[in-house]
């Protein structure tokens, strides 16, 4: 039980770790992606599964993502509505999980697709929180450079010669670490 409460307490300062300043600038912007577990999670795998399919796909699934990713962070700031993105954040930690533990890839066209639609989700929950800023356009760049910097560092993870086997099982095996934490997520609700 004590163990619990450890893990709730410790994951209750997540569901706010996005909270942003109304001072926040293009500094707090480029941080701001690094504050909560699920989104950097959600692009280091986006980065990693992007370089196993190679060419110039390695950049082109990642600037999707960013790409979509920046539209629900506009809707998020102009107070769209988007029901359960919160569930849809913990799915796509899920889902991605199941990417990077397969030995396979799904169809390109199909990896486009998941990182396009739950892009939006990853974006739109910092969207709704960066609403009342005094600086938004240069948080917002900052924001964009913090993404860019967590896709290049994910492909760089997935760019590793084969011949290491050792760290490809293990990159492999985060997969079902990235399952645990969405079924986590899912039962314990914060996002």
């Amino acid at each position: 039980m004590k163990l619990l409460l450890l893990i709730l307490s410790l994951t209750s300062s997540f569901a706010f770790a996005h909270s942003a300043e109304s001072t926040a600038g293009f500094i707090d912007g480029v941080i701001h992606p690094l504050s909560g577990w699920q989104h950097l999670f959600a692009m280091l795998a986006v980065g990693v599964l992007s370089s196993r399919f190679g060419g110039s796909t390695i950049w082109q699934v990642p600037a999707v993502f960013i790409a979509s990713m920046l539209f629900g962070l506009y809707l998020g700031e102009r107070g769209f509505e988007l029901p359960h993105f919160e569930l849809a954040i913990a799915v796509s930690l899920i889902l991605l999980g199941g990417l990077l533990a397969l030995k396979r890839m799904p169809p390109l066209y199909m990896m486009v697709s998941f990182v396009l639609f739950f892009g939006v989700f990853h974006g739109y929950a910092h969207g709704i929180e960066i609403g009342g800023l005094i600086n938004p356009t240069g948080f917002r760049k900052g924001f964009f450079l913090g993404s860019v910097l967590i896709h290049i560092i994910g492909v760089m993870f997935g760019m590793v010669p084969k011949q290491y086997r050792k760290y490809h099982k293990v990159v492999n095996a985060s997969g079902y670490g990235y399952i645990t934490l969405g079924i986590f997520s899912v039962l314990v609700g914060s996002i």
